[in-house]
């Protein structure tokens, strides 16, 4: 029934996309439709306000995300009346309004289109480079593992060279071919593993902590109004989330992956395949049964449905598989395929070659500037009528799963002050306020697995060879705290798509002596636990960040940003009565040319 009801949607959407008529491609710049707007962009944050005061759902939480998927949103948001499936009545005021204003319009027009652009009816590319000073400074100087653990996530590049080019193949946007490349010289946040003080209280970076990395963003892309294909290298964030995803999000520093979408504004079909290092550690390698293992291969594979209901509700149901020790074939990559039915078993017996995440998501905007939102997700599940059946076998496996709750409010509140605004400083005029609240779980077996090949992290050796460092870094895929967390956060803030925008916010995390290296076990002992589990490290956490843009010219755009952090940590380490008080700032600017 499920292939049914898929392939019916599937061929629905063909249709619609084949009559659906090309926008101009250059209706977002002559980059055209294919540019991807990437995971640390604020365009989508802001897109994401303006849709919920209008009281419309965005088409897709995914990030990256084609620029032309943010003119349609944008396009809807300006029309004069709602469109449900191309017809019916107007929603009431209350429930839909318009929320870009003239200003708006022009400011994010800025933001849409790229500086630099040589192009001509077929041909388009940019060279951009850019500069990134920052101080960095950090309260406590005890060695308790990464600088980076409690909070800290990713440096800007001190320099950095990004081109893009686009080729239009056929006119109007019919098919366009879209490629980036960006080369940084930063300092690799996973370096100072086990860092020493001087190295990590004040650090305008040093020289032995400065590495130009291998390009974490080259990425090529085909594609037409209705489809796109995306093949490389880039950071993703696949749901929608505040804080993370459950599956798949951006707490890893990069994928390798390949990506084909079917999408027209109420539905979006996405099929990716990622590959992951297979490495494979000597504790790791130890296990019973490893010996015989065919090879050391490790790939995920992800089916995503999306559709928009009424503009109002989205709904996403995503199905992935880990496949470790066997090569992916061409099988992996139908996306009527049912993930969750495919075991393909390697030589070690001991070991299923293939696990499997389940998710489904559903974003709501009942009315204008209410947004809830919500994930569930889970690896492996006992039904009642599994254990009733199976008896003691079923009984004794733990489920593995994760939950995601949030809410949030926002208000457009129109500034009117009689002042001439300067052209350069681009402001919206209009003050977006916002207050809301995301509540994460997930339990000791979430993403754990007994094989460390289908286990749900990723792996990368790191590039620099700095004295104290460590040769690999291991990352969840998905909830960035990995199994056996439980943590909330509640933010407050005020936008100006044009000038900028402030945020504070205070979390709490309790997190569980469970990991993504914790062996999978069974039994009543492992069904009977619950998150967290052991001594649990408690963290309580304020934050404050900023990222304003008072210089907007036509050549260069120049950004402050602040980040600040103060940690308040219990049970350090899960060593019962270990504390720390420590924060960690960052201040810098961005120079874009």
């Amino acid at each position: 029934m499920f292939r049914v009801v898929v392939a019916s949607v599937l061929a629905l959407v063909l249709l619609r996309a084949s009559g659906a008529g090309a926008e101009d491609a250059r209706s977002v710049g002559p980059l055209g439709n294919q540019r991807l707007v990437e995971v640390e962009d604020r365009l989508p944050r802001v897109l994401e306000l303006l849709a919920s005061e209008g009281g419309v759902v965005v088409p897709t939480p995914v990030r990256p995300l084609p620029i032309g998927r943010v003119g349609e949103v944008l396009g809807r948001l300006r029309a004069p009346a709602p469109v449900v499936f191309d017809e019916g009545p107007a929603w009431p005021a209350w429930l839909r309004g318009p929320s870009v204003s003239s200003t708006e319009q022009r400011v994010l027009g800025f933001d849409l289109r790229p500086p630099l652009v040589f192009h001509d009816d077929t041909f388009a590319a940019e060279v951009g480079f850019g500069a990134g000073p920052e101080i960095y400074s950090r309260g406590s100087v005890v060695g308790v593992g990464p600088a980076w653990d409690y909070g800290w996530n990713r440096r800007q590049p001190i320099a950095a060279l990004d081109a893009q080019a686009t080729l239009h193949l056929v006119p109007e946007g019919l098919l366009d071919a879209w490629g980036r490349v960006t080369f940084d010289l930063t300092q690799d946040h996973n370096l100072f593993e086990q860092p020493q003080p001087r190295e990590v209280r004040n650090n305008i970076p040093p020289l032995a902590g400065t590495d130009v990395t291998l390009p974490h963003r080259a990425v090529v892309a085909l594609g037409g109004p209705a489809w796109n294909l995306h093949l490389g290298r880039d950071r993703l964030d696949v749901g929608n989330g505040q804080m993370g995803n459950l599956a798949i999000s951006d707490a890893v520093d990069f994928y390798d992956f390949g990506s084909l979408q079917l999408f027209v504004p109420w539905f979006t079909w996405t099929t990716t395949m990622m590959r992951l290092d297979p490495t494979l550690l000597g504790d790791e390698l130890a296990l019973p049964g490893m010996d015989r293992l065919r090879a050391q291969e490790k790939h995920v594979v992800l089916h995503r449905f999306e559709v928009v209901l009424l503009e109002k509700v989205h709904v996403g149901l995503m199905e992935g598989v880990t496949i470790g020790g066997v090569a992916p074939d061409l099988r992996f990559l139908n996306p009527l395929l049912v993930l969750h039915d495919l075991y393909p078993w390697n030589e070690v017996s001991a070991y299923v070659a293939a696990a499997y995440v389940f998710e489904v998501e559903a974003t709501v905007v009942p009315v204008r500037g209410l947004r809830l939102w919500g994930q569930a997700a889970l690896n492996q599940y006992q039904s009642d009528f599994e254990r009733e059946r199976y008896g003691d076998v079923a009984a004794g496996i733990p489920n593995a799963m994760a939950g995601l709750a949030g809410l949030e409010l926002c208000a457009p509140l129109p500034l009117d002050l009689g002042l001439a605004v300067p052209v350069w400083l681009a402001a919206g005029m209009t003050l977006h306020v916002f207050a809301g609240v995301e509540v994460v779980e997930t339990n000791p077996w979430f993403g754990v697995r007994e094989n460390p090949l289908v286990s749900s992290f990723s792996r990368r050796r790191l590039t620099s060879n700095l004295p104290g460092g460590e040769e690999y870094v291991d990352q969840p895929l998905g909830w960035r705290f990995g199994p056996d967390s439980r943590v909330w956060r509640a933010w407050l803030g005020v936008l100006d798509v044009g000038a900028g925008d402030i945020e504070i916010g205070m979390e709490h995390r309790e997190q569980g002596q469970h990991d993504l290296r914790t062996a999978y076990e069974e039994g009543a002992a492992a069904v009977a636990l619950t998150t967290p589990t052991g001594v649990s490290e408690e963290q309580w956490v304020f934050t404050l960040r900023s990222e304003l843009l008072p210089l907007r010219f036509d050549r260069f755009t120049l950004s402050v940003h602040l980040d600040y952090q103060h940690f308040w940590i219990a049970n350090l380490n899960h060593l019962s009565g270990a504390t720390l008080d420590d924060h960690q700032l960052a201040l810098g600017l961005s120079l874009r040319l």
